[in-house]
């Protein structure tokens, strides 16, 4: 069997209404070397809802509900890929996605996407990254937002389970990439938010101020060294303090949305801590 150049790890749980959607997004792309894998984490077998192509690759359901990076590690075992990026199953990406980014990639083994942030509609809300040639930490650490791009097998890592850990296995690749890739903004990550998301008021505040606690806890253990891992503990001190700053909104009820309330901040210079 002939080895894909990359592998797609994709995560399901509860997807069924709208999996279709990401897969028909991949597959209608300019670039077709590649594998699927989908780990589903709901038990559900999910090749019925699924067209017949020999790319798509269905991991053996693990413990329902075991969360995503336990889904993802699942799917990152079977990968067979030089390069491997993420799709989560509510979410879309543009045709040239993979061609783009594999273009970049080359060099240094590492290449972000833009990460388009929309509702559930499709209407943009937020891009993370806007007019830029590439990506570093200082980037990252106001981009507030999932981190999506073309990570060389070589660079990654197994993902900690902990809150957004797709973002600390991007920035892990990042600093063992020597803290600098290139962007591309044409290749589009459309990160769509469900209703009842946690990117919505009301939903668990006091336990995303939790989790990036204790992602920033993971970088000790992440073998960066000593300067990175202040880094991504700076990092993450700094998303936890905008967190807070939209629960604080939020309360107020001036803003109902996290994407917007950080665009809101930005445009009218408002302090996010």
């Amino acid at each position: 069997m002939i080895r894909p150049l990359v592998s797609i790890l994709t995560p399901a749980y509860r997807a069924q209404a709208f999996i279709g959607e990401a897969l028909a997004s991949v597959l209608a792309g300019d670039f077709g070397d590649f594998e699927l894998i989908l780990a589903s984490d709901d038990g559900s077998d999910y090749r019925h809802l699924l067209p017949v192509d020999p790319r798509l690759v269905f991991v053996p359901p693990g413990s329902c509900g075991s969360g995503p990076a336990a889904a993802r590690n699942r799917a990152l075992g079977l990968a067979q890929g030089d390069y491997v990026c993420l799709l989560d199953a509510d979410d879309l990406w543009s045709a040239n996605y993979l061609a783009a980014l594999l273009a970049k990639a080359a060099a240094t083994g590492l290449a972000f996407a833009e990460t388009v942030v929309t509702d559930w509609r499709g209407r943009p809300v937020r891009q993370l990254f806007g007019q830029r040639c590439a990506v570093d930490l200082a980037a990252c650490t106001g981009a507030y937002g999932p981190l999506r791009g073309l990570v060389a097998r070589r660079l990654c890592a197994t993902f900690r389970d902990v809150f957004a850990e797709d973002v600390l296995w991007h920035l892990q690749a990042l600093c063992r990439a020597g803290g600098r890739a290139p962007y591309v903004g044409a290749a589009r990550y459309l990160c769509r938010q469900r209703p009842g998301s946690l990117c919505n008021a009301g939903l668990g505040f006091a336990a995303i101020d939790r989790g990036y606690a204790a992602a920033s806890r993971a970088t000790d253990a992440s073998g960066l060294g000593s300067a990175f891992a202040h880094r991504l503990r700076a990092l993450f001190a700094d998303w936890r303090q905008v967190n807070r700053a939209f629960a604080r909104s939020a309360g107020r009820r001036r803003q109902a949305n996290y994407h917007e309330f950080v665009l809101r901040a930005s445009a009218t210079r408002w302090h996010l801590r």
